[in-house]
């Protein structure tokens, strides 16, 4: 944009924006080199193409050969189309590898799609939710499921009086309270949480010492660290002291959500048995 007037106190210099003056012809092809080197223009356009490919090719392929049956079942409202059509772009684009000539499934992916981050604006508190104590700064995690935190049809409230959470502690400060001394992962914290979330992969859990089932590691992305959910610490807080002491930083995104609460079913539900000896033939 140029401009003879002066830029907004509040604007400042930042990867995407340079205030640059407009005589100087050299600042000014250095700024607009230096936004399009983040790479982000591309990815915009990319994605544009993607989002574009994905859902015409869905449009006029599946939906049309499939029209009548579509009728039949009730299915060619323009609501349900539109939804039908937002939520196969959105799988599309966020689940297959771009680089693929073909339609392949990502079988590997950063930290950073392991969260919603940061949280959808409106969206009320659901399972997986990261919360963050506004004093002590520590997190839990939530495993409530999300029909009981939300008002169901004809009701002014959740089903949920209060929300069960695990405590994510730092991955090496939790391994620090576990071991103590004998901690074995103490020589290079970085490097071993990376060895300890490789060798287990996600979500971890067999820690020498500890039950089986106790623990679920979340990876490090931006002011989340690497976390050890501790499934022998839970605690139930209201809604109100969520609301009050607590705020929610990111949501982990399917099957992760869904996952951590399978892993706390499953180190609660497990049955102990004793070994059965050596039986005598009759």
């Amino acid at each position: 944009m140029f401009t003879d007037g002066k830029p907004p106190d509040d604007l400042d210099d930042s990867a995407f924006i340079r205030v640059v003056d407009k005589t100087k012809t050299d600042d000014l092809l250095a700024a607009i080199e230096s936004v399009i080197e983040t790479g982000i223009p591309t990815i915009a356009r990319k994605l544009h193409d993607d989002l574009d490919r994905a859902g015409v090719s869905y449009l006029w392929s599946f939906l049309e050969s499939n029209w009548n049956e579509l009728e039949v079942a009730g299915l060619t409202d323009h609501g349900v189309l539109e939804r039908i059509l937002r939520r196969r772009a959105a799988l599309q684009i966020s689940r297959l590898d771009p680089d693929a000539e073909t339609p392949t499934e990502l079988l590997q992916i950063d930290a950073a799609e392991v969260y919603i981050y940061p949280p959808v604006p409106g969206v009320e508190l659901r399972l997986g939710t990261i919360l963050r104590d506004k004093t002590s700064k520590e997190f839990r995690v939530t495993l409530t499921p999300h029909c009981h935190l939300v008002p169901q049809p004809g009701s002014s409230k959740p089903r949920a009086d209060q929300v069960l959470t695990v405590e994510a502690r730092p991955f090496m400060t939790a391994l620090q309270e576990l071991y103590g001394e004998a901690n074995p992962w103490d020589a290079n914290p970085d490097q071993n949480v990376e060895q300890i979330s490789q060798r287990t992969r996600w979500p971890a859990g067999r820690m020498k010492g500890a039950a089986a089932g106790r623990f679920c590691y979340l990876p490090r992305f931006l002011d989340i660290p690497h976390l050890l959910c501790d499934f022998q610490s839970v605690k139930s807080l209201t809604l109100v002291e969520v609301g009050d002491s607590y705020e929610s930083v990111a949501v982990l995104d399917a099957p992760f959500a869904e996952a951590i609460q399978s892993l706390f079913t499953s180190f609660y539900s497990a049955v102990g048995l004793p070994e059965i000896g050596a039986l005598n033939p009759p």
